[in-house]
């Protein structure tokens, strides 16, 4: 059995580089957390009519998604403390996972004299239906429960909670910024065309 990659010589600097990838977006999601008191205030929540439902759900869910994940991975820390066996799963599986998705994109296994040739994305195709067999038959009804708190507890925040006035703002301020962002290259391109 022989193993086939290319060795970039690198890989201490590629792990520097995922690290502050990784730094850079956990600070960028850090700003977009909400306070609990915009996120739970007591006057803020009512059924909705029909017509105001999806907007709520959506304007919800795109404005507190960073507070929802939070929600998410609490449970999920809970789940996996109330079920220890289930916890080292997830390890073991999170650190094969790791490792097959820390080659690189062209690894592949050849078996038999290269008459058999397992590339990187069969791997991945076997060790996704290996996981979702595995998880399903150790913890099949505790991801039911965990995965019902989860839509219950978000969707219910997301439909009862009023459009935050702030979320328009934000929304209506993005548009603008991305509209005057194509302006200035629009220009940029035509001006570029001019000169040519």
């Amino acid at each position: 059995m022989t193993v086939g990659m290319s060795s970039s010589g690198g890989g201490r600097t590629e792990f520097r580089m995922d690290v502050a990838q990784i730094l850079y977006k956990a600070s960028k999601w850090a700003k977009k957390l909400r306070p609990f008191e915009e996120f739970a205030p007591k006057d803020e929540f009512s059924i909705p009519v029909p017509d105001e439902l999806q907007k709520r759900l959506a304007c919800n869910l795109g404005y507190f998604y960073v507070n929802y994940l939070i929600i998410v991975a609490t449970i999920v820390f809970i789940t996996l403390m109330l079920y220890p066996s289930f916890f080292m799963i997830i390890l073991v599986l999170s650190a094969i996972w790791y490792a097959l998705l820390s080659r690189p994109h062209h690894f592949c296994i050849q078996l038999k004299g290269d008459k058999v040739i397992i590339q990187k994305t069969h791997m991945e195709t076997a060790l996704a239906v290996f996981t979702a067999v595995l998880l399903l038959y150790t913890a099949g009804m505790s991801l039911f429960f965990f995965f019902g708190i989860c839509i219950i507890l978000v969707g219910l925040h997301a439909a009862l909670r009023h459009i935050p006035k702030s979320s328009l703002g934000e929304s209506i301020g993005e548009s603008k910024d991305h509209s005057q962002s194509n302006l200035v290259s629009e220009a940029d391109t035509e001006g570029g065309a001019a000169m040519v």
